[in-house]
């Protein structure tokens, strides 16, 4: 057995320097019988099938990843023998591993065209063996300036190799987890006053309803909520205004004297008419220090029927987007009534209930009396308030006395009824056990939920431009092959490339071992060192 020092100096060819004739017809004989095993029709099939393969299986992962799409996690799983998993980041190791297959199945298209591309390089043009290492490194190392001077193409093909694994890091992204609003069941209500006892309790509960919607410029709201960062939609029928200027003949007001400036009047009136109850506003416009020469405005607000259509949503608080169809003037039960309202239709009596709250929030007087001159002259005036608008986002009073409309009345008046009916969902205003809230049937809700997005379009864009490249070089590589036939890098052709008389004569010429710049060509699919070529 020869030692490390013997294996190390041992040629990688030895050539004997008794030339025996017959021995060398033998091995050069023997070595003729070598052949590639690799023919065209395998090298069509494998540039065909690959890129086949591997856009069938980016179908497969469109559809894997469709089949999830807007689905909670939790509710996805799978199950193998009796094993069932539904951890949440399953589906995306699913994905990573065909994005990783996807790429294989096109990078070993791509890696046999560049087979192909190889062999026509060094048939078309003389290398030599430095050159030659530089072209075989250049799958690994797309950076050697070599290759790129002297086989560009091989250079590009090695770096889209590379490039490959692009697909395999954005495809898989490409399914995320986000809170989306997501349709589900929940648990809403409605308000029909149709089945309720509205008596004593439901009118003070909405008197109370009125009076803190006024003096919060808002609408009430239910102390729990059905859903917690949602939205949904809710219909019911209530009442809204109808507001109009008229002018003084047509109000119960009386003109103001030197001695009493009225500020604010406010009072109501059931008459056929206004189909019922008919609500007077009396206010200044401007601020002032008293005086008949201030503009004054009177407004007549009467009721009419509507369905309230409200877009709740539950984000950061609470927001309540109403619209309101109209329907007709709302007329009241009472009008030429003589009985017992029990005996009455319990929706329009709690409609009335509405606007007769409506109507007390905002009665009352703001009043300048005359109480005499100061030292220069001018009029003095005591300031009188018996109105809860004052301490409420219509108008206030400043310390000098002077009034402030805050608002338009033709748009202020009308919200504040509608903020009422709002408030009707926020609790139940009966006179017994049947409650006013009513759930609906069926209802659904937008619900915030973690669910499964899938981005279709940025995952047929990746692969899309993954197949066209590769149909590129598979295009390239058909074309090769017409020409020069089917190559292959296994060993067996590497060793039947190099081991031919030629090669084996120029070692024996140069001591066993060819200089690093040797020129060497192919010929078919064997090495040829060319003539005259040594160092």
């Amino acid at each position: 057995m020869p030692s490390p020092g013997q294996l190390e100096s041992t040629p990688f060819l030895t050539i004997s320097s008794q030339t025996n004739e017959p021995k060398h017809d033998t091995a050069e004989a023997s070595v003729g019988r070598m052949t590639s095993t690799v023919s065209e029709r395998t090298v069509n099939v494998q540039m065909f099938s690959f890129p086949l393969i591997g856009s069938i299986v980016a179908i497969l992962h469109h559809l894997f990843y469709n089949s999830l799409n807007q689905r909670i996690p939790s509710t996805v799983s799978f199950t193998i023998k009796g094993f069932s998993f539904v951890h949440s980041g399953w589906a995306i190791t699913v994905g990573n591993a065909l994005s990783h297959i996807v790429t294989f199945f096109y990078s070993l298209a791509i890696g046999v065209v560049f087979v192909q591309a190889f062999w026509s390089a060094v048939q078309r043009h003389s290398f030599s063996l430095t050159l030659i290492n530089s072209i075989f490194e250049i799958r690994s190392a797309p950076y050697l300036w070599k290759a790129w001077r002297y086989t560009p193409s091989l250079a590009c093909l090695a770096l889209i190799l590379l490039g490959m694994n692009v697909v395999s890091i954005f495809a898989p992204a490409t399914l995320s987890r986000e809170t989306r609003p997501l349709v589900q069941r929940c648990d809403l209500s409605a308000v029909d006053f149709r089945n309720v006892k509205a008596g004593v309790s439901a009118e003070d509960g909405i008197t109370r309803l009125a009076r803190q919607t006024l003096l919060d410029g808002s609408y009430s709201l239910a102390s729990t909520n059905p859903c917690d960062s949602c939205d949904y939609n809710v219909t019911f029928p209530s009442l809204a205004l109808d507001c109009r200027d008229v002018n003084l003949t047509s109000a119960p007001f009386v003109l103001d004297t030197p001695e009493l400036n009225v500020q604010w009047n406010s009072t109501y009136l059931l008459e056929d008419a206004y189909h019922g109850y008919g609500v007077f506003v009396w206010s200044r416009l401007n601020k002032s220090s008293g005086g008949q020469e201030d503009q004054v405005e009177i407004v007549l607000c009467t009721g009419v029927n509507a369905t309230y259509n409200l877009h709740v949503e539950h984000r950061n608080g609470t927001t309540i987007t109403a619209t309101l169809d109209h329907t007709e003037p709302y007329i009241s039960p009472l009008l030429n009534f003589s009985g017992y309202i029990a005996d009455l239709p319990p929706e329009a009596v709690t409609f009335d209930y509405m606007i007769e709250a409506f109507a007390s929030v905002l009665a009352g007087e703001v009043d300048w009396k005359l109480v005499g001159k100061d030292s220069d002259g001018n009029n003095q005036y005591f300031v009188s308030e018996n109105t809860l608008v004052t301490t409420s986002a219509l108008g206030s009073t400043e310390l000098s006395g002077s009034w402030n409309l805050e608002v338009d009345l033709l748009t202020a008046l009308p919200q504040l009824m509608q903020n009422m009916s709002i408030g009707l969902l926020s609790r139940s205003f009966s006179d017994s056990n049947v409650s006013s809230l009513v759930p609906v049937p069926d209802a659904l809700c937008n619900r915030d939920t973690l669910v499964y997005v899938y981005n279709a379009p940025l995952l047929l864009l990746i692969y899309s431009i993954a197949l066209l490249v590769t149909g590129v070089c598979v295009g390239f590589g058909f074309f090769i092959v017409r020409k020069q036939g089917g190559r292959g890098m296994r060993f067996t052709d590497l060793v039947y490339a190099i081991l031919t008389p030629e090669m084996a004569e120029r070692l024996k010429e140069d001591g066993g071992e060819l200089p690093p710049r040797t020129l060497i060509r192919a010929n078919g699919q064997r090495f040829k060192p060319i003539p005259d070529t040594k160092i």
